[in-house]
């Protein structure tokens, strides 16, 4: 179980409970639990901290988040793209957001094992 928090890095974290999924999520942060006691036990704090991301979000807050240019981009990935460049276009031509994803899972693609 866990509560997901979708600006969860601009949130304090005094209690040490803010999860970051991967190293390429920039912005959401998790609070994992293991059974529904932690979630009694954390009642007041689980509070606290939804009325902070409640005031983050109406103040318009944002996470700045990397370019994807700050990525490290794979070598390979590189050259293939210097190599082909209607590949390069393409990819171009998606939105920021898409671009960031297919990028992210390029990245996660590279950490498996024979992919």
């Amino acid at each position: 179980m866990c509560v997901f928090i979708f600006k969860g890095a601009l949130l304090k974290d005094p209690n040490g409970i803010l999860i970051q999924q991967t190293k390429n999520v920039q912005a959401a942060r998790q609070i994992r639990f293991t059974n529904a006691k932690e979630i009694v036990k954390l009642k007041s704090v689980l509070k606290n901290y939804i009325k902070e991301a409640i005031a983050i979000d109406k103040a318009g807050l944002k996470v700045e988040l990397k370019k994807t240019s700050e990525f490290n981009m794979p070598e390979e990935f590189k050259s293939k793209l210097s190599k082909t460049p209607a590949l390069k276009k393409s990819l171009l031509r998606f939105n920021t957001g898409t671009s960031k994803r297919l990028f992210t899972l390029l990245l996660v693609g590279k950490t498996i094992p024979n992919t």
